[in-house]
């Protein structure tokens, strides 16, 4: 979980005041979305979840849909005992 901090800091900077142009601030806003995009991968990796890879595979190809999403996330959460 503290992976996920850092990770949110560090895409954050670009627009915490180091934005001088609006380009700045669009590319900074595309790396938080892709941050948000990847979250139940991140959860999963930060969990040490057994099925961390099978949890980002479905993440990444079928996350776009937001049913793939929701069912990564959840998958994410569970207890993989």
């Amino acid at each position: 979980m503290r992976y996920l901090v850092v990770l949110l800091i560090l895409l954050l900077l670009p627009v915490v005041g180091l934005a001088d142009e609006a380009e700045d601030v669009g590319v900074g806003m595309g790396f938080i979305m892709m941050a948000m995009y990847f979250i139940p991968a991140l959860v999963a990796h930060g969990r040490g979840h057994k099925n961390k890879v099978a949890i980002t595979w479905l993440n990444f190809l079928s996350g776009w849909t937001g049913l793939g999403w929701l069912i990564a996330f959840i998958w994410s959460l569970t207890n993989d005992e």
